[in-house]
């Protein structure tokens, strides 16, 4: 969307700002943000030739194209680079000398733990949170961004700082601490996508540079917490099936419940969904053909119920993301656009004849 300053509006148009500004000075917001889409709509119409290059800042409504470089920005920066550092160095190469993550998913494997290539998924959560990051140093009016400063803010910090922790705990193998790390990283996630999803603007680009990358996270890391929550009980109750199954069944449960949670929210955010797909999908392919651990530890049956059960959540999440996706393309946008375009003509008519353009 393209706003431009006053200054670029001829003086005929100007005059009319001025007036419709006093006459609705003491109007409902309501009123006044219809005024805000009229001139809009002025601004899209005469300078989207010379600012169809620049982003607009959710923060100042106009692009910034001089804004500093702030304390948010930085500490996004470092707690990626910490992020990176302690996920792949401790977690993935072991340098404290504790085993690496691979090694200890199997020796506390569970029957909803998916394949090693569902992990694959991490590559694409730190290129996108990379991109995010970046983007707040080269492009200049994201860095005072409300989607940074006032949606995130210290959010990525505190997500990190859980997420390490998880990975120190689950090293060494302290479990309880483990699956506390886990769920607070995991409400940290919820608590991002909700604020993001208060200021982020429903288009795509908003969503796929701001949202998309903690989307992917909080997808993977419901998922990852369901397999920590079942591995707490395989290190405390190996032997005792009975706890594992109802454990297992309703971590199950739970994800198709965040998945439906999610997807009936507005704007829609469907990447988390999809995650829990692709995590669910790898679940029924480990139980295709169980490790020893498995067979030893249940029945083929049970076996057999958790795969088919894995295959059908995964089934009812991907049918209810492609219905949710044909909602809003086929319904929810264009009734928003006939919606928009009628505050538009509404604060158009409203202004009086004898200062018509």
């Amino acid at each position: 969307m393209i706003v431009c300053s006053e200054s670029r509006f001829p003086p005929s148009i100007s005059r009319r700002y001025h007036i419709i500004e006093k006459r609705y000075s003491t109007e409902s917001n309501t009123v006044k943000i219809t005024k805000e889409l009229y001139y809009q709509s002025i601004a899209t119409t005469m300078c989207a030739p010379t600012e169809s290059a620049k982003e607009e800042s959710p923060s100042t409504g106009s692009s910034g194209c001089c804004v500093n470089l702030n304390r948010y920005n930085w500490i996004n920066l470092l707690a990626y680079a910490v992020n990176v550092l302690v996920t792949f160095g401790i977690g993935l190469f072991g340098w404290t000398g504790t085993p690496d993550n691979g090694t200890l998913s199997a020796r506390y494997e569970t029957i909803v733990t998916p394949s090693g290539t569902a992990f694959s998924i991490w590559s694409l959560i730190f290129l996108a949170q990379g991109i995010w990051v970046v983007w707040q140093f080269v492009v200049p009016s994201a860095r005072a961004n409300k989607l940074i400063v006032h949606a995130v803010g210290y959010k990525h910090a505190i997500l990190v700082a859980f997420q390490s922790g998880w990975t120190f705990a689950f090293g060494y193998e302290v479990m309880w601490l483990s699956l506390v790390c886990m769920y607070g990283l995991l409400a940290c996630l919820v608590w991002t996508i909700q604020s993001l999803q208060h200021y982020y603007k429903k288009d795509w680009k908003q969503y796929a540079i701001y949202q998309f990358p903690f989307s992917l996270h909080c997808g993977w890391i419901m998922a990852a917490a369901a397999v920590n929550t079942n591995a707490l009980v395989v290190f405390y109750a190996r032997e005792n099936v009975t706890v594992q199954i109802v454990v297992a069944a309703v971590t199950l449960v739970a994800l198709l419940v965040g998945a439906m949670f999610f997807l009936n929210q507005y704007p829609a955010d469907l990447a988390i969904p999809l995650v829990l797909v692709w995590a669910l999908g790898w679940v029924y392919d480990k139980l295709s053909d169980p490790v020893e651990t498995i067979v030893d530890r249940f029945s083929m049956e049970q076996i057999e119920g958790f795969k088919w059960g894995a295959l059908a959540g995964a089934a009812l999440i991907l049918a209810s993301t492609v219905l949710k996706a044909l909602y809003v393309l086929c319904f929810a946008l264009p009734r928003e656009r006939r919606e928009r375009q009628q505050q538009i003509e509404k604060a158009s008519a409203s202004v009086p004849a004898d200062h018509n353009v």
